[in-house]
């Protein structure tokens, strides 16, 4: 990533809050609720962005939206031009961290920014699980990408998923951070 001008180096606050949103709550939401973060008489506004700080320290705010823009990136790089999904794979993240028994959110992403290795190979699971969730949904429903991304996420879909991505990886961190905690 190339840093040439100013704007390159700036981080929008709607966007960033929408990352924090897939994260928190799923891409779904994140998506369909981005006209709603910065409205101040909006539910989202008052009961998410104005406690932002309770969430999140400012480094991993920052280290989740490098990942939306590595999705991003990927997806514009991609065959499709449309996988992986990166509110998609921000909400897989955010729906194992929450699931967990650990005493806080930021100490279980710390831990998966830890080491580069450790994040390539979260981040590969979840980019893999939007690639999978896509093409089995997209089988289930017959419904284009385009009136995917505007329905509610299928957790019953993505469970399926997660189990093969989760065969298919077989990664020793990946079954200590995933196990089976990533249901609704």
């Amino acid at each position: 990533m190339k840093m040439n001008t100013l704007p390159d180096a700036m981080i929008p606050l709607e966007k960033l809050l929408q990352v924090l949103m897939a994260f928190m709550k799923d891409g779904y939401f994140a998506f369909t609720k981005k006209d709603s973060v910065l409205k101040r008489n909006s539910e989202i506004y008052k009961d998410f962005c104005t406690q932002i700080g309770k969430y999140f320290i400012i480094d991993n705010m920052i280290k989740l939206y490098f990942v939306f823009y590595k999705a991003e990136i990927e997806k514009k790089e991609s065959g499709d031009k449309r996988t992986p999904i990166p509110y998609y794979v921000l909400g897989y993240l955010g729906k194992t961290v929450s699931d967990k028994n650990i005493k806080s959110i930021n100490d279980t992403l710390s831990n998966i920014f830890k080491t580069k290795e450790d994040f390539l190979e979260v981040y590969d699971f979840c980019k893999t699980l939007s690639t999978f969730y896509r093409k089995e949904y997209f089988d289930k429903y017959k419904l284009d990408y385009n009136i995917m991304i505007k329905r509610d996420i299928d957790y019953e879909v993505i469970n399926k998923m997660k189990d093969m991505v989760l065969l298919l990886k077989n990664g020793s961190k990946l079954k200590l951070l995933f196990g089976n905690q990533f249901t609704v």
